[in-house]
């Protein structure tokens, strides 16, 4: 099954980059293009160019269009002409022209029109057994002596119904009822928290060069190539009995203490595989060997469903989470510098910050939350014009706020399904996360040192979509 959704992410990926016009993926006949192609090529090139004027891979004379141009049926034609070309699709495209983008929950078909796909698991993946599919139909009946509980979950008539609030200022608290409203200056309900209206129109748009983290391991040891010196001090590293050279990795100590309850590193694995938890990563620019780029890092979700039981050979596209774009200029708000030395890329230090999976808040569904004083090395697979293919080998490394972990456990819907009290876990979270790193350099130690070995493929980026459970304000 994860050879299955690795190709066909790859394949959706190869389908879009052809359809655009574009000729990364696709090097000529007689091997990589050159900025000084031997006289065979230039003539070659000159007999093809005469009659095409772009979408030709290896001839860089007639591949890419100018500006407010696309690539249609070896032709450059007007942006301003696509809308006439596109007729009657609200989606995918015809020729060289985008027409447009679905709405989050559907997905772009063969007749290139959106399609509704119905949302009916929960965060942790879980089937839901009630209640509206968003699509017009519901997700199951509940048996006549049973009723569907806010949660979507059949439960008995005298259900006793638990707050999920927690430390939420607002939204729905799984009971019918509401954790708060939020004021005028911060009306909008996100995850929980009241906030200004958030940007759901970045100010520039998102680069094709953009990677979905499709893999992820604990790093087994604290040891060289397996965890990085996170709290920059030589002479302490962790785990205890299994570190050296100043690596910190404190996580697998934590993973070590509650194996009596559950295996750790399952359910991280899963949610990041099948899309649960997903980070982006972007490459604005063009990266070559031996150079400095920039990397933006974003919480992302599926835009279109992507269910298993899609239609063969349909798209798997993303959109970026609307509070991954900072409030003020829609820029990203995780972004870091990296270098590229040969096919080695690194990145790293006390100042970079990125959303993160994490599994520590045990029992509770996988979640992204911010990563602090992160370091990342991995293999780049560069393609032509400095497109960036994937990421392989990678280990990523960083620290875990504790008091996050511990907020997560207090405010999750899920927290009332535990196999231990909601008390219990908090109990267990403050026993057994020892924090280990200073994140905020107030000289106390704040943060539990994690390291993950991952792979990162390439994906369609759509555009901005506001994150599960969001509450919009009455206008």
């Amino acid at each position: 099954m994860v050879g299955w959704r690795c190709a066909s992410v790859w394949l959706a990926w190869v389908v879009f980059l052809s359809f655009c016009g574009c000729g990364f993926l696709f090097p000529s006949e007689e091997g990589p293009s050159s900025d000084d192609p031997s006289d065979e090529e230039s003539s070659k090139c000159e007999e093809i160019c005469a009659e095409t004027e772009c979408g030709v891979p290896g001839c860089h004379s007639c591949n890419a269009c100018g500006p407010g141009e696309t690539c249609a049926a070896g032709k450059c034609i007007s942006l301003d002409d696509c809308p006439q070309a596109c007729g009657d699709a609200q989606c995918g495209y015809v020729g060289g022209c985008k027409c447009g983008w679905c709405p989050s929950g559907h997905m772009c078909g063969e007749d290139l029109l959106c399609h509704c796909f119905p949302a009916c698991t929960n965060g942790a993946g879980k089937p839901l057994e009630c209640g509206d599919d968003l699509c017009g139909g519901v997700c199951g009946e509940c048996p006549k002596d049973l009723k569907c509980s806010p949660l979507q979950t059949c439960v008995p008539p005298e259900w006793p119904c638990v707050s999920i609030c927690g430390i939420r200022e607002c939204g729905d608290n799984g009971c019918g009822g509401s954790c708060g409203e939020c004021p005028d200056e911060k009306a909008w309900c996100i995850d929980g928290k009241c906030s200004p209206e958030p940007c759901t129109a970045p100010a520039l748009p998102f680069s094709p060069n953009t990677l979905r983290v499709d893999s992820i391991s604990y790093g087994k040891s604290g040891h060289p190539g397996e965890a990085f010196d996170i709290d920059g001090d030589p002479d302490t590293c962790s785990p205890a009995e299994a570190c050296s050279d100043g690596r910190d990795n404190e996580a697998l100590e934590f993973a070590g203490q509650i194996t009596q309850f559950l295996e750790m590193g399952e359910a991280l694995a899963l949610a990041v595989e099948s899309g649960q938890a997903t980070v982006l990563l972007e490459f604005p620019a063009p990266t070559a060997a031996g150079g400095d780029i920039q990397i933006n890092a974003y919480a992302g979700m599926e835009s279109q469903g992507c269910a298993e039981d899609r239609p063969e050979g349909w798209p798997c596209p993303y959109q970026v989470q609307a509070d991954g774009l900072g409030l003020d200029a829609c820029l990203p708000l995780w972004t870091f510098a990296a270098t590229v030395d040969d096919v080695i890329l690194e990145a790293g230090g006390s100042d970079v910050v990125v959303p993160w999976p994490t599994d520590l808040a045990v029992f509770l569904p996988v979640r992204l939350v911010p990563a602090y004083n992160v370091h990342v090395a991995a293999e780049v697979v560069l393609g032509d014009g400095g497109k960036v293919l994937g990421l392989k080998d990678g280990l990523l490394g960083g620290a875990v706020r504790k008091q996050d972990i511990l907020d997560y456990a207090k405010s999750s819907p899920a927290s009332r399904d535990l196999p231990i009290s909601n008390d219990g876990l908090l109990n267990l979270l403050q026993m057994f996360l020892v924090p280990d790193v200073d994140t905020d350099k107030d000289l106390d130690l704040d943060a539990v040192s994690f390291a993950h070995h991952f792979t990162a493929s390439p994906v369609q980026v759509v555009g901005v979509g506001l994150p599960p459970g969001t509450v919009q304000p009455s206008r």
